[in-house]
């Protein structure tokens, strides 16, 4: 994750954590998103194709309107559920815990 955000923040010529609202770091190798609460203005985050098991990092971020966490097969499907209640208004993807229709 860090090499992404570092990445990001120089792209974007950022300065402060709370300027950053869009983050993509889709197949970059991301297990873990430690860190990622220092952000708390983000309203978009891409974490497709990654090595996520762990999203409750994302539980801090209130402003967050579209989450993208498919392609993480391994992911807590309690967590995804848990961001999906704190986040009502929120699109999140995560096809991994999606509920069968039965």
């Amino acid at each position: 994750l860090s090499s992404c955000v570092k990445l990001t923040l120089a792209e974007a010529k950022i300065t402060q954590p709370e300027q950053l609202e869009t983050l993509n770091c889709s197949f970059a190798g991301v297990a873990d998103l430690s860190g990622i609460e220092l952000f708390s203005q983000l309203k978009s985050v891409n974490l497709s194709n990654n090595q996520l098991t762990n999203i409750k990092a994302l539980l801090f971020l209130g402003e967050l309107r579209q989450v993208n966490l498919s392609e993480n097969t391994s992911l807590s499907c309690a967590d995804v559920d848990a961001l999906e209640e704190l986040l009502k208004d929120a699109i999140i993807n995560a096809p991994t815990c999606k509920k069968s229709l039965r």
